[in-house]
């Protein structure tokens, strides 16, 4: 497994704990059709929870899922650009939030 694959599994998990268990059940057990199936369902979070510097766009979708009170960022971690933050809002309407 690519190091880069790790840091994805680690920050999804961060707001997604629900599918990525599940994945990770699935694969497992050797269902991979199951898995393969969850994994491109998050392929379009996996893809924007990196369009910046970690950890910025994690902390702005936990931030708009309600899941953190505040969007604070301290030096050197500067907000994401609206751009990204506009996107982030989009992909996570595709998807279910626990806890939020």
């Amino acid at each position: 497994m690519a190091s880069g694959a790790k840091g994805i599994t680690s920050v999804t998990a961060n707001l997604l704990p629900d599918m990525k268990a599940d994945l990770a059940h699935a694969s497992l057990a050797g269902d991979f059709a199951t898995a393969k199936a969850l994994n491109d369902a998050l392929f379009d979070i996996n893809k924007v929870l990196f369009c910046e510097s970690n950890p910025i766009p994690i902390k702005a979708a936990m931030y708009i899922a309600g899941l953190i009170d505040t969007l604070e960022y301290r030096l050197p971690l500067v907000p994401p650009s609206v751009q990204n933050m506009k996107q982030l809002e989009n992909v996570m309407k595709k998807y279910t939030i626990v806890g939020a």
